[in-house]
């Protein structure tokens, strides 16, 4: 079984993803290899995480992007 672990996303636009399939497809012709994972829209990793550290890493983002006070 696949290591399971938290992955921090940015998730592209609309037309993006529109796009990102011809992109791959030019790539996989000039001979990148790859695998996509099936579900998950097109995407840039920021971070992975162990599952331990779920409830940290779901409170940081808030205070860094709103500050203490919007909690």
């Amino acid at each position: 079984m696949a290591e399971k672990f938290l992955t921090l996303m940015a998730d592209l636009d609309d037309a993006s993803q529109e796009r990102l399939p011809g992109w791959y497809g030019v790539l996989e012709k000039a001979g990148f290899v790859g695998t996509q994972t099936p579900g998950l829209p097109y995407h840039i990793s920021m971070a992975s995480f162990p599952l331990e550290q779920e409830g940290e890493i779901v409170e940081t983002p808030k205070v860094r992007l709103c500050g203490a006070g919007c909690l």
